[in-house]
């Protein structure tokens, strides 16, 4: 037994050492560990050159970018300029057609006539002082060649200057009737544009109005002589590719007051295309009361303006009743506010005693 017992106490003593020496074994090893994380290399001092080279490309990056700046802004003035200059030439061909037809074109000493500047790339000439016309405009919507990128974009994309000539007519001069041509690409953005168009008209192929199967022609009046006449059969068919659209209209909700207007609308591809368009729509203008409808179909136009007259004027008296209506509960509600708690309280008394009285049945006796 006692051997036995020596024995076990040598093997205790002996496992009790070892462990103690595994345990600082591994303190050791811990203590190795964060020593080393705290230490901190130090860094490596970078060359001159290096730090040169990254200082230079910064630069250059600043000096691109400032380079791309200037760029931008000189091509924005080249461009307004160039736009000046290109108007000014357009309007030497219109000048013809509107001293031709109006006493007045808004005449300038500089120019043959005055232009008015809307944007950059949007110029108006106006005319007025016409017994027919109340006034007329030659609005273009020039290329964007202020703009670098959508400069680049129209060249690449062949888009041209455009023209749109607008003429509004004194009141109940103009026919009435809505006469427009246009293609048949362009029908459905027309139609959006113009809601009469789906309102009034019926459409009918270009070739059977002696225009190219391109084109759409709709109206609530085929049958009327002097719109589509031969010069403009002739100027639509020679500028097939120009021409965008035409439309007659006495119902148009382009313009505020009055609401007859003739619109025409071109790509400009030379300055022949500009006198040749201005001449036909200030001509046709000029002889708008000359234009003659179909007795029948003049009656059925007058009958349905009448009707639209009057579905007008209900809308508008409507539109009157509910704005007093509002104004009234307005004032209401401001009295209301206004009122102490105590009239208050007699007043919404008052109220619901009236709204008992009408809700009471009334029975006679006898």
């Amino acid at each position: 037994m006692k051997v036995l017992l020596l024995t076990s106490l040598l093997l205790l003593s002996t496992l009790a050492q070892e462990t103690n020496e595994e345990v600082q074994d591994f303190n050791e090893e811990e203590n190795l560990q964060i020593s080393h994380s705290e230490f901190v290399r130090p860094r490596k001092p970078q060359p001159a050159s290096e730090r040169k080279d990254l200082h230079s490309k910064s630069y250059k990056m600043e000096y691109i970018t400032l380079f791309f700046v200037i760029i931008y802004f000189v091509y924005f003035f080249i461009g307004k300029s160039s736009n000046t200059s290109v108007v000014t030439e357009y309007a030497h061909f219109a000048h013809a057609a509107i001293f031709k037809y109006f006493k007045k074109g808004n005449r300038k000493s500089e120019v043959p006539v005055g232009i008015m500047s809307v944007s950059c790339n949007k110029f108006v000439i106006e005319c007025y002082d016409h017994p027919l016309i109340k006034g007329a405009c030659l609005n273009f919507n020039l290329v964007k060649r202020q703009e670098l990128f959508n400069h680049l974009f129209s060249l690449i994309t062949k888009q041209q200057d455009e023209l749109i000539i607008d003429v509004v007519f004194n009141k109940g001069i103009a026919p009435p009737c809505i006469y427009g041509i246009c293609k048949s690409k362009q029908e459905k953005k027309l139609r959006k544009q113009y809601s009469e168009i789906s309102k009034f008209c019926k459409t009918r192929n270009g070739a059977q109005m002696k225009l190219s199967e391109k084109y759409v022609v709709f109206s609530d009046a085929f049958d009327s002589t002097g719109i589509l006449n031969q010069p403009m059969i002739d100027f639509i068919n020679l500028y097939e590719k120009e021409f965008n659209y035409f439309i007659l209209s006495d119902q148009s909700t382009s313009v505020c007051d009055e609401k007859s207007l003739m619109r025409c609308s071109i790509k400009i591809c030379n300055g022949e295309i500009i006198s040749k368009a201005t001449d036909l729509i200030f001509g046709l203008a000029n002889s708008i009361n000359k234009v003659t409808i179909k007795p029948y179909l003049l009656e059925k136009c007058k009958a349905v303006r009448a009707e639209i007259q009057e579905e007008e004027e209900k809308e508008r008296a409507k539109k009157i009743r509910e704005e007093n209506a509002e104004r009234i509960e307005k004032e209401k509600a401001m009295k209301i506010n206004a009122m102490t708690p105590e009239e208050r309280r007699k007043y919404e008394e008052k109220q619901r005693n009236k709204l008992v009285k009408r809700k009471q049945v009334k029975v006679r006796m006898g």
